[in-house]
């Protein structure tokens, strides 16, 4: 995500302007008789960045014309202008919220984040980009958009860069809607997840930092509703707003890290949590279904550094599945370039 400081106009050149351009071809056979991928495809992505005394607005134009799934041009057109503690998002972006809530996923709608002092506020509102496994196998009866899915996404918090604590809410679901036609057996999707964020310095050189977050997931937003006296007066009030049924699940979500850095070297332990059916409309991916202890290290030297960990890890928290795995991870300790 492209953003831009306009406080120092006076120190600014007059006019600047910086980009790149990208022009992909791609030939594409196979033996077999159905052809996965069609035999041509392109791509034209130009991102260009024009400034006047520090106001710069990134301008980003892909065209494109993939694979089956995608076999229409699409437009993507996005900025973010910064003023002094304040950030305006407009079109296409990437947000960033937090792990377990909104992160990475692409969007198309509006947004702000503010900063001043040691409040912290941000917004988002808009449509996400949803992939549908069914999408590329009905794709003529299925004609939707890339983006299907629409919500919003609140930050609440205090503190600084280094020492915070942070509020997210996020609340995601498809269009009804686009979903009359049941015969496909695709179903829309709801969300709710709610995290807390933290990090602070428990003393010199040593500093904390978590997330717990819990996530209400409807899987099938037209299942059979519960009976209001089933259910506990506090969901029943907000059943409607969560889209409670019987396709609801209830997961958490725990990243816990504890960090004693130096000015070469840094030791930490991490412990990490994610219940079985966690899921976050808000991400690309989150891996769900496993509980892990880690020790991490690293150290820095004049050409580079070297860093590794060491952990346990098991899977089948429930003991829903067949078999379970509980392993030791080690990541070796590599050189890498310091950048």
């Amino acid at each position: 995500m492209f953003s831009q400081d306009l406080g120092n106009l006076k120190n600014q050149k007059p006019f600047q302007l910086s980009g790149s351009a990208m022009l992909s071809l791609n030939y594409y056979e196979s033996s077999n008789d159905i052809q996965t991928y069609q035999p041509f495809s392109y791509l034209v992505a130009v991102n260009v960045t024009p400034a006047v005394y520090g106001f710069s607005v990134p301008l980003s134009f892909t065209y494109t014309k993939m694979n089956k799934s995608f076999n229409h041009p699409f437009y993507r057109f996005g900025l973010s202008p910064t003023y002094k503690w304040a950030t305006l998002h407009l079109g296409h972006r990437s947000t960033n919220f937090s792990r377990f809530t909104v992160s990475g996923q692409k969007s198309f709608g509006v947004g702000i984040e503010l900063t001043p002092g040691k409040f912290r506020f941000a917004f988002m509102y808009g449509k996400f980009k949803k992939d549908n496994a069914y999408k590329t196998i009905y794709d003529e009866e299925l004609e939707q958009d890339e983006y299907t899915l629409k919500g919003y996404a609140v930050k609440l918090g205090v503190g600084s860069q280094k020492n915070y604590f942070d509020l997210v809410f996020m609340h995601i679901a498809d269009n009804t809607d686009e979903y009359s036609d049941t015969s496909l057996q695709i179903h829309p999707e709801s969300n709710v997840v709610i995290s807390a964020i933290t990090q602070f310095s428990i003393a010199k050189n040593l500093k904390f930092n978590a997330e717990i977050a819990a996530s209400v997931f409807t899987q099938n937003m037209f299942a059979t509703e519960y009976d209001m006296d089933d259910l506990p007066k506090f969901l029943g009030k907000m059943s409607d707003y969560l889209n409670i049924n019987t396709s609801t699940s209830l997961a958490l979500a725990t990243d816990v890290g504890l960090e004693y850095k130096l000015k070469k070297f840094s030791a930490g332990l991490q412990y990490q949590r994610i219940d079985p059916g966690y899921k976050s409309l808000g991400t690309n991916f989150i891996r769900n279904d496993f509980e892990q202890y880690a020790l991490k290290s690293s150290y820095k030297f004049k050409t580079g550094h070297i860093n590794g960990s060491i952990g346990l890890m098991r899977d089948n928290l429930k003991n829903t599945k067949i078999s379970n795995i509980f392993a030791l991870q080690k990541t070796n300790m590599l050189p890498a370039a310091i950048t």
